[in-house]
C-alpha cells in the first residue's frame, strides 16, 4: 500500500472493511489522533480494489470508540461510518441512526526477549508473585505471549474478562476496567501493556494496585506506582476540597456524543444534588477543554464542576483548571458521604 510504512505495524481486517462498504457512496472515517496516518492506507486500499466513493477524513479528537463528532454527521450525511483503531464502544446510550463499523488496530510488533526479561527483573525486584495482565486493543494480541513467559519464569498471571461482549479479555478502556476488576482478588499487581500512562493510570485508580507498565512503541518498562498515588492523592484533595469548603454551586458538564452523552447518569445526579441541597446548572458541551471551561465560569462563577461525558477529561485533560473539576464518582463521593474512591462512574 504504497510503502507507507505505518500500513505494515498495523494489522487491519480490510477483508470486513471491503464487504461493509461495497454498494456505499459516501463514508466518514474516524480514529484517534494517534492512528489518523492510517487513514492513507484505507484510502490507497480502496484505490487498489477500485472502489471508488466519497471518503471523507474526519479531523476531530478522537479518544476512543466513544466519541463521534455529531457535527461532521449531520453535514456529511455518511451511508456509514468507518472507525479505526477500536471495537464497539459497550457504553453507548444513544442511536444515531448510521452504521457503525468498527475495525480495530493491532499493532505488529512482539515485545523482544531483552522487554520481555526486563519486565520479569521488574516484578522480581517488587517480590510480587502473581500479576494481572491487562491491555489497550492496539496490543491485546500479545498479552498471551507475555503471560507464558512469566510464567516460565514462576509468575502466575491471569487475564480477567471483561463485563461486556465487545470486549477481548484483558481489553481495558479509559473508563472501563471490568476485566482488571474481575482478577482484582488474584493479583499483587498489575502489568499494563499500553503506550502512555493513560491506560496505567485508570487501572491504579481502579485497583490501588503497584502499577508497572510495558509501553510496545517504546520498548521500556517502568514502574508507575509512585507517580499514581501522586495522582491518586490529587484527586483525594479535590473531593476534600469541594466538601469541606461546603460548595455548593455545581455545573453538570453534558457531553452531546453518541457514546458521551449519560442521560440517566445526568437526571440522577440533577436529582441527588437538589435532594442535598446544592444548586445544579447543567451545560451541554461537545468537546470540554479548559477554554471552553473557562468561558462558562465567566458566565456562571459555580464553585466547582462535574464532568459526566468522560471521567478521564478531569484527570487528564483539565487536572489543572483553576476550580475543581470532578469526575462522577468523586461527585458521589460527595453528595453520599462516602471516603472510599470511587472510579470512574
Amino acid at each position: 500500500m504504497g510503502g507507507n510504512s505505518i500500513c505494515e505495524l498495523y494489522e487491519i481486517d480490510y477483508n470486513v472493511l471491503l464487504e461493509a462498504v461495497r454498494g456505499v457512496k459516501k463514508i466518514l472515517l474516524t480514529a484517534p489522533d494517534g492512528l489518523k496516518k492510517l487513514y492513507d492506507c484505507i484510502r490507497e486500499y480502496f484505490l487498489s480494489k477500485k472502489l471508488f466513493v466519497e471518503l471523507y477524513f474526519s479531523s476531530s479528537p478522537s479518544y476512543g470508540s466513544c466519541y463521534i463528532s455529531m457535527g461532521e454527521l449531520e453535514l456529511i450525511k455518511p451511508d456509514i461510518i468507518v472507525h479505526i483503531g477500536h471495537n464497539e464502544y459497550p457504553l453507548i446510550s444513544t442511536n444515531i441512526g448510521k452504521k457503525i463499523l468498527y475495525i480495530p488496530a493491532f499493532y505488529k510488533r512482539a515485545p523482544q526477549l531483552e522487554e520481555l526479561e526486563e519486565m520479569y527483573q521488574t516484578i522480581l525486584r517488587k517480590n510480587f508473585k502473581r500479576i494481572g495482565l491487562i491491555a489497550s486493543i492496539q496490543h491485546i494480541k500479545i498479552l498471551g505471549k507475555i503471560g507464558e513467559f512469566l510464567e516460565s519464569r514462576g509468575i502466575r498471571t491471569y487475564i480477567g474478562k471483561s463485563a461486556y461482549n465487545q470486549m477481548f479479555p484483558g481489553q481495558v478502556l479509559g473508563c472501563e476496567y471490568s476485566a482488571l476488576i474481575s482478577i482484582i482478588d488474584k493479583i499483587d499487581a498489575v502489568l499494563t501493556v499500553s503506550g502512555g500512562r493513560f491506560h496505567a493510570l485508570g487501572a491504579y485508580l481502579v485497583s490501588r494496585k503497584p502499577i508497572i507498565i510495558y509501553d510496545p512503541y517504546s520498548g521500556k518498562v517502568i514502574d508507575f506506582t509512585k507517580d499514581a498515588v501522586k495522582i491518586y492523592a490529587k484527586r483525594l484533595y479535590l473531593v476534600e476540597h469541594v466538601r469541606n469548603n461546603n460548595y455548593r454551586r455545581v455545573g453538570l458538564i453534558v457531553g452531546v456524543s453518541p457514546g458521551q452523552y449519560r442521560d440517566r447518569l445526568v437526571k440522577y445526579l440533577y436529582r441527588l444534588s437538589k435532594e442535598k441541597g446544592f444548586e445544579p446548572y447543567l451545560i451541554v458541551s461537545d468537546y470540554v477543554n479548559e477554554d471552553r471551561l473557562a468561558s462558562i465560569d465567566n458566565a456562571f462563577n459555580l464553585d466547582f464542576y462535574v464532568v459526566t461525558s468522560c471521567p478521564r477529561i478531569p484527570i487528564d485533560d483539565i487536572a489543572s483548571f483553576y476550580k475543581p473539576v470532578l469526575t462522577p464518582g468523586e461527585y458521589l463521593m460527595i453528595l453520599n458521604n462516602i471516603r472510599q474512591y470511587a472510579f470512574p462512574w
